[in-house]
């Protein structure tokens, strides 16, 4: 009996431990990760600002854009708020992030004491991993300068509650995305700025080469543009055009080869002309001259007109003039009519 007893206890702990194992996996299953940091269930609401406090300035402009995977969260409107900046311009219905911007040089935005730069709530959608990420174009002051004492933190809370502050926020790293929205302002990732004393210098120092870096590769691209254009310009006007490495390259920009001669080959192996590549014919505004001969007929139609109504004009005077004419003879007819009767009745009388 004593052993059946243990057996039975050993039996129910088995179970026990296998339940609790398996609510934990499945608890594990519905929850997702944010930045690393915390854990939501399918459903919560996560509410998410970044704060700024110690700024040496008042704000008096900023351009900011948040990240996130709507995969994963669900950003809810009627919840974006930018309580010191009053009548802030944003827009939540692009694709996997939200942008907003702000400035009044008559009322400038103190933030002497701590305070959201904006607050945002999103539904968890999905459980997995993910994370929401800022970059701020601009933030500056009345010199029109970038911000350069500051210290950014983030806030998260969980359906309501604040469940961890005061971390920096994850600064946005796609080089694409920097490209695009680069501006003078610097993100650097303790949040701190460039002239905060508790700043960690180092990792400054890493941030701002990457930022010269972007700087580099937008420079680079722009290059690379004109570049293009100039060959292009110079292939139209039947010159030989080189490419960003030196390269000798045809009309469509591909690199010429050269004979034993030292003669250019195009791609098929012959020799490259470049006078056969210019192109001297000009283009068609088919619409200019639409337009053109469309005034002409409008010239040509009121030019009719005016025609047709002084010939109406003139061939009512005409009939005007005959009727009188006809009026005057007839009106004679008949006083010389009256005048003979007259006279006939003289001679009877006589």
């Amino acid at each position: 009996m004593k052993y059946a007893k243990r057996i039975s206890a050993v039996i129910l702990s088995v179970l026990i431990i296998a339940a609790s194992s398996l609510f934990c996996v499945n608890a594990a299953e519905d929850t997702l990760d944010v930045d690393g940091r915390l854990t939501y269930q399918v459903g919560d609401t996560l509410t998410y600002s970044i704060c700024l406090e110690d700024p040496t300035e008042k704000v008096m402009g900023i351009q900011m854009y948040v990240f996130y995977d709507q995969e994963y969260l669900k950003i809810k409107d009627d919840t974006v708020d930018f309580p010191k900046f009053p009548g802030a311009v944003y827009n939540t219905a692009l694709e996997n992030y939200f942008t907003f911007n702000w400035t009044n040089v008559t009322r400038l935005a103190d933030f002497s004491e701590k305070a959201p730069l904006f607050t945002a709530s999103f539904e968890v959608l999905k459980p997995g991993e993910t994370k929401i990420t800022y970059l701020i174009e601009e933030m500056y002051s009345t010199d029109m300068t970038y911000l350069k004492e500051y210290t950014l933190t983030a806030e998260y809370s969980q359906n309501g509650t604040v469940i961890k502050k005061d971390d920096p926020p994850v600064v946005e790293k796609d080089p694409e995305k920097n490209a695009e929205h680069k501006g003078q302002f610097i993100n650097y990732e303790d949040g701190r700025g460039e002239n905060n004393p508790n700043a960690n210098q180092e990792e400054h120092q890493q941030d701002n080469e990457q930022q010269k870096n972007v700087e580099n590769k937008n420079e680079n691209a722009v290059n690379n543009n004109n570049n293009a254009d100039n060959n292009n310009n110079q292939n139209k006007s039947g010159q030989l055009a080189t490419d960003a490495n030196g390269n000798y390259v045809d009309e469509n920009g591909k690199v010429l080869a050269t004979d034993a001669s030292g003669n250019f080959l195009d791609a098929n192996g012959n020799v490259f002309n470049p006078s056969s590549a210019t192109d001297d014919t000009q283009p068609v505004n088919v619409g200019l001259i639409a337009i053109i001969v469309a005034l002409v007929l409008i010239l040509i139609a009121i030019g009719v007109i005016i025609v047709l109504k002084i010939r109406n004009n003139k061939s009512s005077k005409e009939a005007e003039v005959a009727s009188d004419e006809s009026s005057e003879s007839g009106d004679s007819q008949i006083m010389n009519t009256v005048n003979s009767n007259e006279t006939d009745n003289d001679s009877l009388n006589e």
